[in-house]
């Protein structure tokens, strides 16, 4: 890759892979936690609302799996791009297709916070 900016936009996604990494090892860890509360939960709605929670990590689960195949196909359109061979319509691919990243990761990485947070503060006010 002959540019610097393609250069960075590979660093960005490997800097996204391992955070989604992250996520996808911090949702197991927090099925696990909702796997041991279910267990000691006698109370129906205690579980339905475990279930609900079990459902958006699963949810988060898929869009994990989804945004990490997205990088990993932009990573190898970015290594296959050949200034010299490749016309501007593939430079701007790869361009919108990392903005359009970017936006997908900010979004992923608030709503996974965001769920987190909630699981952990329903935990601690049933509990």
């Amino acid at each position: 890759m002959p540019s610097n900016k393609y250069i960075q936009f590979i660093h960005e996604n490997d800097t996204w892979l391992r955070t989604l990494d992250y996520f996808r090892q911090e949702n197991i860890y927090l099925k696990n936690r909702l796997a041991q509360i279910a267990k000691a939960a006698l109370n129906p709605t205690l579980l339905s609302e475990l279930e609900t929670y079990q459902n958006r990590f699963v949810d988060k689960d898929t869009v994990l799996s989804i945004l990490r195949f997205d990088i990993i196909r932009q990573n190898d359109l970015i290594n296959s791009y050949n200034a010299m061979e490749s016309g501007p319509e593939i430079l701007f691919k790869i361009q919108s297709n990392q903005a359009a990243l970017r936006e997908d990761m900010q979004h992923v990485e608030r709503a996974f916070n965001s769920l987190k947070f909630d699981f952990n503060n329903y935990l601690a006010a049933i509990l």
